[in-house]
């Protein structure tokens, strides 16, 4: 399945889909998340995801400042609960092993603070508890923080600063407490979306210009760069998905209605393969890549999903689906 929000100001709500064999999405349900959105752009990475057992859903409501979550069956969906989220105008979330830590642009003090984030256990049924301690102050200006992710070993909250070209790596303590946030300087200007290979190694497009990196992370939490700012000779690259078998990084150039691909390197470096993988008929943001490594979805500034096969061979993508319909402003994408 796959999964958007709309990030309405009167409601938000999630879009959930279907994908049939042939990669193509099939609406499933629309289902109100019980908060708000804000009706536009987030820039941002993460607003929805899944966790890593598939049963729940969690969703940021950044105009009401608050998370939801839906326990999954199959392909039901059933809103088990809303807190609010630490802070104001939530934009990323993510989970780990029973607990999820949400970013927040702002502190609840206004839209001139600067970035928290803050962390809650889940139950089987799908409430959230706080976790005490977890609240943390990134700074105390806003920073434009893109996104909150937590590495595959669980030791350490990563997260982006575009303001800043700064990335934070924060350590989690076994009571998922955080500790004392390291700040590292970016290999390239504007970090924004990331993800993880199972191989402990963070890979980050670049919003200024057009770029993507890549870090081996170490024991210590130190990041070594293993490709620095790897031009895509595209603008606006700010979201990345990799495949499943972390051969493939795929990043979306919204500016430029574009898709670029990186082959992975036996080291963990990055080498473009095509600046243009494929063109996109809206302005892609965030992308998706299913668990087959067969299909690649990515939601559209003007509120539309386009899929596309992958081959596997060369990385190239080819168009098989556009989905419209979806209100402008819609924001996130997640699945498997």
């Amino acid at each position: 399945m796959v999964f958007t929000m709309s990030n309405e100001e009167a409601g938000n709500s999630v879009h959930a889909y279907l994908r049939s064999p042939d990669g193509t999405l099939v609406n499933a349900a629309t289902l109100p998340t019980g908060g708000t959105g804000v009706g536009h752009g987030l820039e941002n990475q993460g607003a929805l995801t899944l966790s890593q057992d598939g049963r729940h859903l969690y969703v940021v409501n950044p105009g009401s400042n608050d998370v939801s979550v839906f326990r999954r069956n199959g392909a039901d969906l059933q809103l088990t609960d809303r807190v609010p989220s630490g802070g104001s105008l939530p934009v990323s979330v993510v989970e780990w092993n029973g607990i999820i830590y949400v970013l927040n642009r702002h502190s609840s003090a206004g839209p001139t603070t600067g970035p928290t984030i803050a962390g809650f256990r889940v139950s089987g049924a799908g409430t959230l508890t706080e976790i005490v301690g977890s609240d943390t102050t990134l700074n105390t200006a806003d920073t434009n923080a893109a996104q909150i992710g937590i590495s595959p070993d669980g030791h350490w909250i990563m997260v982006t600063e575009r303001a800043l070209d700064q990335i934070d790596v924060i350590p989690l303590s076994d009571q998922q407490i955080p500790g004392q946030p390291r700040k590292i300087v970016s290999a390239g200007r504007g970090p924004f979306g990331f993800a993880f290979s199972d191989a402990l190694r963070l890979y980050i497009a670049e919003s200024a210009a057009g770029t993507t990196s890549a870090y081996d992370i170490d024991p210590s939490g130190s990041l070594s760069v293993l490709a620095s700012a790897i031009s895509t000779g595209q603008a606006a690259t700010c979201w990345l998905t990799i495949s499943p078998d972390n051969r493939w990084v795929y990043v979306t150039n919204t500016s430029s209605r574009s898709i670029s691909s990186y082959r992975v390197t036996e080291d963990g470096g990055l080498t473009l393969v095509a600046s243009i993988a494929t063109n996109t008929t809206g302005r892609p943001i965030d992308v998706v890549i299913d668990t087959t490594g067969e299909h690649l979805s990515t939601v559209t500034a003007d509120g539309a999903i386009e899929t596309f096969r992958v081959d596997p061979a060369s990385g190239l993508l080819t168009s098989i689906q556009i989905l419209s319909g979806l209100p402008p402003g819609s924001n996130g994408l997640t699945g498997n």
